[in-house]
């Protein structure tokens, strides 16, 4: 939901929280894994790093709040998905939907929040709630904090209006719209979740959605209705597979599923800068890999040297766009998506088909909890717009898939045809990445 600074952030007594998730005292023995003895109790813990949740801890001990208090709103905020990117073709963008004068306030812009990773932003998530933290009493004053901080201390009124379809617009003397008056007037019109009221969302829904200018008010009772309904649900999603015991698991060889074909990608980082020559961030450790293809007997039956495993949205792979996620993938019954001879596919994409797979649902490995997918491999990107090939061409960042040279795309393709003419009864398995 929207942040904006006229809506005006907030310390939760104990006695108003919930369980609180302590950090462990200092002087105890370490165990081997860090993560599970210290940040394994947060709510939707599963959906983020380790490092994101240490990152969490910190910052709500400094506020001297409930780290789950913010998980759950970042959660209602993201969709759940808990993308630093949330909201990217919006007004409001990030963790906590920031709009241009919250991200003002805290020193940044709208664009260069969605530049930022994960990790990053929660700066700016703190700085944004450390405001108004003295005058945060319950989990509802918390969420208030972020989506209207002008009430932060009303969550114990519960008739208390926050929204008002109607609200009368005021302006500034520059012809804008003051913070507070957009945000009451609009706020019910772009905040669907907290509708609440008999007959509510279907007159909202008949008159428009976002285009509804009828009567309407969202009340601090449905606001709280809704962040506790996230609250509870983020119980059931905390991190049951932690980073120590994964990357144990990565060091295994993955066991190839029988009678099918599988792919098995295992990273590797060159020690070299990695600058693309392109418009995103250099890194000092290029990430890039080796694919496997084995057939039904187990047998490797083609190999691709160097890939890129790089996304533009930097290596925080629970996000869209970024680095690939490891985990096990379901390659589709029909695996390759066409090329395309022209326009901007054949530039993205390269001319030749692409491989398409996606995250197994259940198996609670990075793929399956980062909730992303159309995760692919294909070339592209190494031809100019009139489909030359680009002097010195390099393998290029992708949108989060994995980019290949256009040649072994095409030898990668003509394979699978020969192959699959040879055995067309078997199946396409599984795409493993892993360490």
């Amino acid at each position: 939901m929207p942040v904006s600074a006229d809506a005006t952030p907030t310390e939760v007594p104990s006695g108003n929280s919930a369980t609180m998730v302590k950090e462990p005292k200092q002087g105890k023995t370490p165990s081997s894994c860090i993560c599970k003895e210290q940040y394994k109790d947060l709510i939707w813990g599963e959906k983020v790093s380790c490092e994101f949740r240490k990152k969490v801890i910190q910052i709500a001990k400094r506020l001297g709040k409930d780290p789950n208090l913010l998980m759950a709103g970042m959660a209602l905020e993201t969709g759940k998905t808990f993308s630093p990117t949330a909201g990217k073709k919006t007004s409001y963008v990030g963790l906590i939907q920031f709009g241009d004068s919250a991200a003002e306030s805290v020193g940044t812009t709208r664009a260069d929040l969605l530049k930022m990773t994960a990790i990053q932003q929660l700066d700016y998530v703190e700085k944004y709630l450390a405001k108004k933290k003295d005058k945060i009493n319950t989990l509802t004053d918390f969420y208030l904090s972020i989506l209207m901080p002008v009430d932060v201390g009303r969550g114990n009124q519960p008739n208390h209006v926050v929204f008002d379809n109607q609200y009368p617009l005021a302006y500034k003397k520059n012809g804008k719209l003051t913070d507070l008056s957009k945000s009451r007037h609009y706020g019910y019109r772009q905040n669907p979740t907290f509708l609440h009221e008999e007959g509510e969302k279907k007159r909202y829904e008949n008159g428009g959605k976002k285009e509804y200018d009828g009567e309407g008010k969202t009340y601090i009772w449905e606001i709280e209705k809704s962040i506790s309904n996230f609250y509870e649900e983020g119980k059931a999603h905390k991190v049951k597979t932690f980073e120590c015991q994964k990357s144990q698991e990565q060091k295994i060889q993955p066991t190839l599923e029988k009678g099918v074909w599988n792919v098995i990608i295992t990273e590797k980082y060159t020690g070299s800068k990695c600058t693309h020559k392109e418009k995103t961030p250099i890194r000092n450790n290029c990430r890039r890999g080796k694919m496997e293809v084995y057939d039904h007997s187990g047998k490797i039956v083609f190999t691709i040297k160097d890939c890129l495993l790089e996304g533009i949205a930097g290596e925080d792979r629970m996000i869209t766009d970024s680095d690939a996620p490891f985990g096990v993938y379901q390659i589709a019954s029909s695996p390759f998506i066409m090329g395309s001879s022209s326009g901007k596919k054949r530039t993205t994409y390269g001319p030749n088909p692409r491989l398409a797979f996606e995250p197994i649902k259940g198996t609670g490995d990075e793929a399956d909890k980062s909730g992303r997918s159309a995760i692919r491999i294909h070339g592209g990107r190494q031809e100019t717009e009139t489909f030359e090939p680009r002097k010195n061409p390099d393998l290029l960042r992708t949108k989060g898939c994995i980019r290949i040279w256009d040649s072994e795309a095409k030898q990668f393709y003509d394979w699978w045809v020969e192959y699959h003419k040879n055995n067309p009864n078997v199946k396409p398995g599984k795409l493993t990445l892993k360490k």
